[in-house]
């Protein structure tokens, strides 16, 4: 009986990461669009100068603290400290960075409005840009799962 609960909860997780992944993969499109328009147009560099790496950021920071927060208010009896520690760090850690850099991209994308050097911009905002959104994938799927499990109570073998 162990071992087929443990399969059950193994495969439950499975499906949660399965869905994760999933939306995740609706964040990616946007860029796959641009990548495809910028090889026929012959300017392929486009994707790695584009903002929507960091409105992904965004967007992921800001599903994660929704499904965090439903996860956590669903299973009752938490902390608010750590949950408001978890809830800052978000913010301060993933949005706020995601939003700067967006405004860095755009603004380096229109040269009348920017003091930044396009060696700047090229060198450190859109590798940047990149490493905060693989970050915010981490992120979103990691603590995504665990607001899964906290919702549907798949930790302690209890059926959803």
């Amino acid at each position: 009986m162990t071992t087929r609960l443990g399969k059950l909860q193994k495969m439950e997780l499975f499906r949660s990461a399965a869905g994760l992944l999933a939306e995740v993969m609706f964040v990616i499109v946007p860029l796959v669009v641009i990548y495809l328009v910028s090889i026929q147009t012959s300017h392929g560099s486009t994707v790695l100068t584009s903002p929507e790496w960091s409105v992904g950021s965004i967007i992921l920071f800001g599903q994660v603290m929704v499904k965090f927060t439903l996860g956590v208010a669903h299973k009752g009896g938490g902390a608010p400290g750590p949950l408001a520690l978890i809830l800052v760090l978000l913010v301060m850690l993933g949005i706020l960075p995601s939003c700067l850099l967006l405004i860095y991209v755009v603004a380096s994308n229109e040269a009348s409005a920017c003091h930044l050097s396009p060696t700047f911009a090229l060198t450190w905002i859109n590798p940047a840009q990149m490493v905060v959104f693989i970050i915010a994938i981490i992120v979103y799927l990691s603590l995504g799962l665990l607001s899964e499990v906290l919702l549907h109570g798949r930790h302690t073998g209890k059926p959803s």
